[in-house]
């Protein structure tokens, strides 16, 4: 049976012919002496902690991996846009097309105030309001509830148009210009 040396002398010649050649290991060097046993020994040591580093790496990709990741390049995109795009109107059906409508019908200064059948700010009226500002931009939208559930309908005052969703409200001063589905917008009538 071949010692230690033997089986792998050719290989350890050809390591260190390589570790010379790319200056890790002067050729002045006497691996019989200590501090020569020791450059090697530190140098070996570097390669093991590389190569743990790169094992521990390769776990955690490994680990981390979830099929998501791939998934994600054949979902279906249009139908994962429309979820996207109908969700958050799903709690109010119709309020979506309704807010397309006083967008296309009123000019981008305008001041819309938002008439919605809910009374209480936490009820729904936060959100009718805050969806009507997202999707009216630039417009201003003008809340008639405030966040403490009380009514300030004088506010209708500073709008220029009214958007009354499921709602018909006779408002003074104000004409109607459009109507669907117990839906209205209101502008204010020229003196």
């Amino acid at each position: 049976m071949l010692g230690r040396s033997q089986a792998f002398g050719p290989i350890l010649q050809a390591e260190d012919r390589i570790l010379r050649h790319i200056g890790l290991v002067r050729p002045a060097e006497d691996k019989s002496s200590a501090t020569g046993i020791l450059s090697v020994v530190l140098l070996r040591a570097d390669r093991i902690r590389g190569g743990l580093y790169a094992g521990l790496l390769a776990v955690m990709l490994i680990g981390g991996f979830e099929p998501f990741f791939l998934r994600i390049f054949f979902a279906d995109r249009a139908a994962a846009s429309a979820t996207l795009t109908e969700g958050p109107d799903l709690a109010a059906p119709g309020y979506a097309e309704f807010l397309r409508e006083v967008r296309e019908r009123t000019p981008a200064d305008a001041r819309v105030a938002i008439f919605v059948p809910m009374r209480q700010w936490s009820g729904g009226y936060e959100y009718a309001y805050y969806r009507a500002s997202y999707a009216l931009v630039p417009r201003e939208v003008i809340p008639l509830v405030d966040p403490d559930d009380e009514a300030h309908l004088e506010r209708a005052d500073e709008a220029d148009y009214v958007a009354a969703w499921r709602m018909t409200p006779r408002i003074p001063g104000f004409t109607q210009v459009w109507d669907a589905d117990e839906s209205i917008l209101l502008e204010r009538a020229e003196p």
